[in-house]
């Protein structure tokens, strides 16, 4: 027990450095996680926009990629190649009005206005995802939503480092295809940046 102490006491400033890297990068998720769920809110665009990915990327606040992928399978949906998970009925005058309610009353539910026993709309309308879309679909005379999640990797890490004949441990974070770690314990803390190049 007290060898243990001891060594704790010898390291402490490690300790310290690696204890202040992990609430940094936790603080850091936080933050992040937090401005996402910020733009969670169903969003209304024009049937037309919803296959553009230059219109989705600004609108839904997300990168080039994301705003592609989500318009090829917007495409697919729209196409028929997807089957809807669920069909529901809006009361409303037009099409437009219709879409607007859809938004309206998504929005609401999702902020905890509206209950379940209250709601005409499924399930699968109001389920948590990065992103909601809903659109007044003039082909076919109704209302689309969709429900779409991005593939955000975010993860906290922990590792081990040898260098230089001693050990070291290290805390990092993961957000989507950047990484970055800290490595505390031998000599001064050593810092990593990684970017993912290639992924299956």
């Amino acid at each position: 027990m007290i060898d243990t102490l001891k060594t704790i006491w010898n390291n402490k400033r490690t300790i310290a450095e690696i204890l202040i890297t992990i609430v940094l990068i936790v603080l850091c998720a936080f933050l992040y996680f937090r401005y996402q769920a910020s733009n969670s809110e169903a969003v209304q665009l024009q049937y037309e926009l919803t296959t553009k990915s230059d219109a989705l990327e600004k609108f839904l606040n997300i990168d080039k990629k994301s705003a592609n992928e989500v318009a090829d399978k917007i495409k697919d949906a729209q196409s028929g190649k997807t089957e809807p998970t669920a069909k529901y009925e809006v009361p409303a005058l037009d099409l437009s009005s219709a879409a607007s309610k859809t938004t309206k009353d998504i929005n609401n539910y999702m902020s905890g206005n509206i209950t379940p026993v209250n709601s005409y709309l499924p399930k699968q309308a109001v389920e948590k995802t990065d992103r909601t879309v809903v659109t007044a679909n003039t082909d076919q005379q109704k209302v689309d939503v969709y429900k779409i999640n991005l593939r955000n990797n975010h993860k906290l890490k922990g590792g081990v480092l040898y260098h230089d004949n001693g050990l070291s441990v290290g805390a990092g974070y993961q957000a989507g295809k950047w990484e970055g770690m800290v490595y505390a314990g031998h000599g001064k803390p050593d810092y990593a940046i990684n970017y993912t190049l290639w992924e299956k």
